[in-house]
């Protein structure tokens, strides 16, 4: 929670600034994964069921996964490609959505209201699932790590791309999303 602990990236927990998103894993798998190694391309939490059935030879589970079997960084056994961005959506955060592509992240701030309750209120469902995204910014990390300088109008084809695919993986994430105010 502490802007001195993030090692001079914007934000901080709570926020989806890579200050607040990048943060160290550990894997630990004696035998299979080296020690002491350090591997720098970006994961998530979405990785791990993949992961783990990548690192255990078994099919994974039959629906629609975000995340991406990275066990060839891990094992070093393979090429590794990611299948789509990886995405951090958090409600009460300013930019509320993020997105990591490659060195590329582009932030969002949300286009509709909310009250500024702190804890997650299931009336709040309909609008987040109809709500869109507002004040695009881009960002080359390998560049500019500490995301100080929005290139969003020097890349517009970029950002465009960008843009509709995080506009595509948001819809599904929505479609897919339970109605739980209605149960």
């Amino acid at each position: 929670y502490r802007d001195d602990r993030t090692g001079g990236l914007r934000g901080r927990k709570g926020v989806n600034w890579e200050g607040g998103i990048r943060v160290p894993g550990i894997y630990s798998w004696p035998g299979q994964i080296s020690e002491g190694r350090v591997e720098t391309t970006p994961s998530g939490l979405v990785d791990v069921v993949p992961t783990v059935c990548g690192l255990l030879d078994i099919e994974p589970p039959k629906v629609h996964l975000d995340g991406s079997d990275i066990s060839p960084l891990l094992t070093q056994t393979g090429s590794f490609s990611r299948h789509q961005p990886l995405i951090w959506h958090l409600q009460r955060s300013k930019p509320i959505i993020a997105m990591r592509d490659g060195d590329y992240s582009m932030v969002a701030e949300r286009d509709y209201d909310l009250t500024l309750e702190n804890m997650f209120n299931e009336e709040w469902i309909p609008v987040i699932k109809q709500g869109g995204y507002k004040n695009f910014q881009l960002f080359n990390l390998t560049l500019d790590p500490a995301q100080t300088t929005d290139i969003a109008a020097e890349h517009p084809e970029l950002l465009s791309r960008m843009k509709a695919d995080l506009l595509a993986i948001n819809q599904s994430i929505m479609r897919d999303g339970r109605d739980w105010h209605l149960e």
